[in-house]
């Protein structure tokens, strides 16, 4: 492994890894919100009633129960107003 060559197959050995891990993820991701759909922009855990939307900058965001269906995929739950605000 200290060869040019044993440090290449090393390389690629973890990008494989790392390319795999990122591909089981993501489908993991997929399959939690198609088994627990609310709306398009929204989902629920499969063991609790709590509505969840991804955010960029906060990750996984807890919606209000009363809240109504989250209207885009951009908007956000202003917690002052109680209503959906619409970045776009």
């Amino acid at each position: 492994m200290k060869t040019r060559h044993g440090q290449s197959l090393m390389g690629q050995a973890i990008a494989r890894l790392g390319s795999e891990l990122n591909k089981d993820l993501e489908e993991k991701h997929r399959k939690l919100r198609e088994f627990r759909p609310v709306s398009p922009f929204e989902w629920k855990e499969s063991d609790k009633n709590i509505r969840y939307y991804d955010d960029p900058i906060d990750g996984k965001v807890e919606i209000p129960e009363n809240a109504p269906p989250r209207p885009a995929e951009t908007a956000i739950w202003n917690v002052l107003s109680k209503e959906w605000v619409d970045n776009d």
